[in-house]
């Protein structure tokens, strides 16, 4: 009896099957369009047609409906024409060919020609040429070396490949390319699916007597596999369907391979295949084994809760490929594989490696299996995690939902329901805040028979954090620096985590420069360095500084300026005795009321307004206390009338004596000294706790 050996990746690849399963959920919520074909292949485009899908060449004469782009792709033009109009648009563009997209793009920055080497008449070719501006498409390596001839040596150059093109072909063309080109990039594109799909083709052809293609005409690469098939096996038969099956063939053939394109649904294959069972059921003798006994045993059944191994073929940005060993397709999508945000597809799998996964949905009728490697994870660590409850042991997860009382963590798969008063979270703070966090959490409550697994990140927090603070207590030392993050504030500054342990960032050390309140210069969250500034082991406060001392303001100051010197400064504040001024960025001097104008001066407001630029003497700079005293009065001239009336005359020299507050203004003034002793008290949720010295 003849042989029959069907190819594991014959019919549709992920990506035809995921822009048809696109469009035929768009069609069950009411009528839509797709801008041309959704894949080369009538008999589709006939059964979406009778699901409500219909088919537009030019999408500008379409009503305002539901458009679904194919997944050979568009050009940009007309995907961003597309994205920007009223009506819904579906992108189904195969993920292999979006890559080729932003490839494409990135050659256009770069300034590269871009050369697709294709079919210039392929939809798919077409729509890449639009991504990158003067592309030109080849069909071989002879049209490629010619125009290369035009092109100088060093011309930049970018080289991509249509999805189907045999693999031999884009070989001698990157071989042509390298022998004249010396700037160049070259993106092998051809789709792995399709590779594979083409080398067990051409491997099957060598060891068969006969090969049916099963595939559309228009499809190109169906037409490539019958290429590759008739170079190693001289019996090829290439159909559409069933109804072209033609009978005697394959008559004499004793083992008989069979693939189909991407485009080919598996309905198709099989009433092909059944086509050649009815033949061969004919012309073999009785005795023999049936030819569905043989196909059966080429179909390994899967069912929905089963565990397999399979093996990785492809990874895409959405999904990994898997091969299951029976005809099926299998497919992970990304988000079945891990709930780890900061992990990659590549970090969990490898292509060519084993992995075992959990089958979710099986489709017979397309012959794709949906699988999931979290579920099969939480099914091994479930047992363990019930041993942790007695064992108190402490376990991390990723917080991956908000629901209603709490957030659910993922503990190795598992899902751990925490409340939201053991999340650890301020009343006031929202739980999403902690999405998709990495946290510590111990097992609290664990109902087999409910399936309910209850969890505490707060005790665990806890623990953590007086781990941390003991340990950081015992080598922490004024000048320490750390890279912390805001996890509080107050009027009077901010409340730093430096690890396990809150420090207090007065808003006097929060920057150099003035600050009126901590949120205008920093916010919860944000990571601030900081550096130890005073230590109270017994009270346990820690006083921090976010101040960089290279970048002091009183070094750039004394450089620049001296005792006599007229600075230009910006009046800041008003004070009953005088007025602040700015004079570099977080240096302040005290002009004394009696310092303003020779004349007597009642109000500072009468003469001077906040932020007004005027001129000033610098009568006194106190280095130690980082005092500056200034004089507007000495940089003016004196009415000579009043001089003649008797008044003392004040020289404005660096000699000038001083003005002396009176102990009442001397207290006011040094009100932006460091007051190293004044302790602070905040309230929290369980009673009045002190907190960090404050500095003013």
């Amino acid at each position: 009896m003849a042989e029959i050996v069907v190819a594991k990746s014959a019919g549709f690849c992920f990506g035809v099957k995921r822009a048809v399963d696109m469009a035929v959920a768009e069609g069950a919520c009411g009528a839509c369009l797709t801008i041309g074909p959704i894949v080369h292949n009538k008999a589709v485009a006939e059964s979406l047609q009778r699901q409500g899908v219909g088919s537009i060449a030019d999408w500008r004469d379409a009503p305002e409906e539901t458009l679904i782009i194919p997944s050979h792709g568009l050009p940009r033009d007309d995907w961003q024409a597309l994205s920007a109009r009223d009506a819904k648009t579906v992108d189904a563009t195969c993920p292999c060919v979006a890559s080729m997209h932003r490839l494409a793009e990135q050659c256009e920055q770069e300034g590269r020609l871009l050369i697709i080497v294709g079919s210039k008449k392929h939809t798919e070719v077409k729509g890449l040429a639009g991504w990158c501006k003067g592309s030109i498409v080849v069909e071989d390596e002879r049209e490629l070396a010619e125009r290369l001839q035009q092109l100088a040596p060093d011309t930049p150059i970018g080289m991509m490949v249509q999805t189907t093109t045999i693999r031999k072909k884009w070989q001698a063309c990157e071989k042509t390319l390298k022998n004249h080109c010396t700037n160049s990039k070259v993106f092998d594109t051809i789709c792995r699916a399709t590779d594979a799909r083409q080398s067990e083709a051409a491997a099957l052809a060598t060891s068969c007597d006969a090969m049916v293609v099963v595939g559309d005409r228009a499809s190109a690469n169906t037409e490539k596999l019958v290429k590759l098939c008739r170079m190693s096996c001289d019996a090829v038969v290439w159909v559409e369907n069933a109804a072209q099956w033609p009978r005697g063939c394959v008559k004499n053939a004793k083992r008989i391979g069979l693939t189909a394109g991407a485009s080919t649904p598996s309905w198709q294959i099989e009433e092909v295949i059944a086509a050649m069972t009815e033949e061969i059921k004919q012309t073999t003798m009785t005795g023999d084994e049936s030819f569905e006994s043989l196909l059966e045993q080429s179909f390994k059944t899967l069912n929905t809760g089963d565990r397999v191994n399979a093996y990785v073929v492809a990874i895409t940005p959405t999904e990994i490929q898997l091969d299951l060993g029976t005809k099926h397709a299998g497919y992970i999508p990304v988000d079945e594989l891990t709930d780890d945000p900061s992990l990659k597809p590549e970090d969990i799998v490898k292509v060519g490696g084993e992995v075992e996964v959990f089958v979710v949905r099986v489709n017979d009728q397309d012959g794709v299996v949906m699988c999931s490697k979290k579920k099969i994870d939480a099914i091994k660590h479930y047992d363990e995690l019930e041993k942790m409850v007695d064992d108190n042991v402490m376990v991390e997860g990723i917080v991956t939902e908000e629901n209603k009382g709490g957030v659910v963590v993922s503990v190795k798969g598992v899902r751990v329901f925490v409340p939201a008063s053991q999340t650890g979270v301020p009343r006031e703070t929202p739980l999403s805040t902690i999405l998709k966090q990495k946290v510590k959490l111990y097992i609290t409550e664990f109902n087999r028979g409910r399936r309910r697994i209850v969890g505490s990140i707060r005790a665990a927090s806890g623990d953590s954090r007086r781990a941390a603070s003991a340990k950081i207590w015992e080598t922490l030392a004024v000048g320490d620096s750390f890279d912390g993050i805001v996890k509080s504030m107050t009027t009077y500054g901010a409340f730093v985590d430096i690890g396990g342990v809150d420090g207090m960032v007065h808003i006097s050390e929060l920057s150099w420069g003035r600050v009126n309140k901590p949120e205008d210069v920093v916010k919860i969250g944000d990571a601030l360095k900081v550096r130890v500034i005073k230590l109270d082991p017994e009270k346990k406060k820690i006083s921090l500084s976010a101040k960089d001392p290279s970048q002091n303001p009183w070094n750039k100051f004394v450089s620049e300026f001296k005792v006599g010197d007229v600075a230009q400064v910006k009046i800041a504040k008003f004070m009953p005795f005088g007025a602040f001024a700015e004079i570099v960025p977080g240096v302040d001097g005290l002009i004394h009321i009696s310092e303003v104008a020779y004349e007597h001066v009642a109000r500072l407001a009468d003469v001077l307004t906040e932020g007004q630029v005027v001129g000033a003497r610098i009568i006194n700079i106190d280095d130690e206390k980082h005092k500056v005293s200034l004089s507007i009065k000495a940089t003016l001239e004196r009415n000579p009338q009043e001089v003649a009336q008797g008044e003392d005359e004040v020289v404005a020299s660096a000699d000038a004596p001083v003005q002396v507050l009176d102990s009442a203004e001397e207290d006011v003034a040094d009100t932006a000294a460091v007051h190293e002793d004044a302790d602070i008290t905040v309230e929290d949720g369980d009673g009045v706790t002190e907190v960090g010295d404050t500095e003013e």
